[in-house]
């Protein structure tokens, strides 16, 4: 496990877009980032590091055990566990080592103060900066939310070795409480939160942990992906533009239209509507396709988010 929680500069590093907003400096923690940035953000720098990445992210299959009607996205993320490279630790395995060998409700005792943890601040601190608790490991308590990468739900009372949750459900688990919680009772090692996936708060940061594997060693990294194409990606395959839309299905006259104005027209489609017929395209990588769609002479474009 990480001693410190993630940094805005490690991962300026690796994905080249910063979520944080008015919170700046090198050293402080990311934030803003929800689950699903921080698995791709996991797999990202495994990459770059030469390690196996842990997930596997499918952008294009909703995923079966995600019951959040709320959430969007439902990538189908599933985990690797017999690679090596950076994941979210389990819900289990960051309580055990936010203890550190201790069972009392702070790993440095009954109560914590503004001296020891960053709390009901108004404000996130830079990593580190205030003394790790007995297994060396820094803001377990305070600062930032941390994601684990369990779903949310009741635990087993049966006995369990290395629990990773449920395998379904509506929220991912978070953990340590942060810089925003007024109550210390937050703060405690066996404290959890229950947050959409999607959840992108300036509070929501993440601590990275890596499976020993055994005979397995890091490769020489040959380059950063660039994940700013990946996002495009991400956001090209949940965005759609309705540029045709009436009771006489005429999709098809448009078609020529669409290619003469050289607008790759493979993703079209027609959705009925009732009577009405809705013509359908994808958007680009570029994300241009409304521009392109007003050029060609379609102004009435009209977003749709599925």
């Amino acid at each position: 496990m990480s001693a410190k929680e993630v940094t805005l500069n490690e991962y300026l590093k690796v994905m080249q877009f910063n979520p944080n907003g008015l919170i700046q400096g090198a050293n402080m923690p990311v934030t803003s980032i929800n689950w699903y940035n921080a698995i791709e953000y996991c797999n990202a720098r495994s990459i770059a590091e030469g390690l196996t990445p842990a997930y596997n992210i499918n952008y294009s299959i909703k995923d079966p055990n995600n019951r959040n009607d709320g959430d969007n996205y439902r990538y189908f993320v599933t985990w690797d566990k017999n690679a090596d490279g950076y994941r979210l630790p389990t819900e289990a395995e960051w309580e055990y080592a936010c203890r550190a060998g201790t069972n009392s409700a702070y790993y440095n005792g009954s109560s914590i103060t503004d001296s020891q943890a960053v709390f009901r601040s108004g404000i996130v601190y830079p990593v580190g900066s205030f003394l790790p608790n007995q297994w060396g490991l820094y803001d377990m308590h305070g600062n930032v939310n941390e994601w684990c990468w369990d779903w949310y739900g009741e635990y087993n009372t049966g006995a369990q070795t290395d629990p990773s949750g449920p395998a379904s459900g509506k929220w991912r688990v978070a953990r340590g409480g942060s810089w925003r919680n007024s109550k210390p009772q937050h703060l405690r090692s066996a404290y959890r939160f229950s947050l959409s996936p999607t959840w992108y708060g300036n509070n929501m940061g993440i601590r990275l942990v890596r499976s020993i594997i055994q005979g397995q060693q890091p490769q020489p990294a040959l380059i950063y992906p660039n994940y700013s194409l990946v996002n495009a990606e991400r956001r090209a395959a949940g965005t759609r533009w309705q540029f045709v839309y009436g009771r006489t299905n005429r999709v098809q006259d448009y078609i020529t239209q669409l290619k003469e104005a050289g607008i790759d027209t493979s993703s079209v489609r027609v959705v009925q509507d009732g009577s009405f017929f809705r013509g359908i395209i994808s958007e680009n990588l570029s994300g241009t396709m409304q521009i392109l769609l007003y050029q060609a002479g379609f102004h009435g474009a009209w977003k749709m988010e599925w």
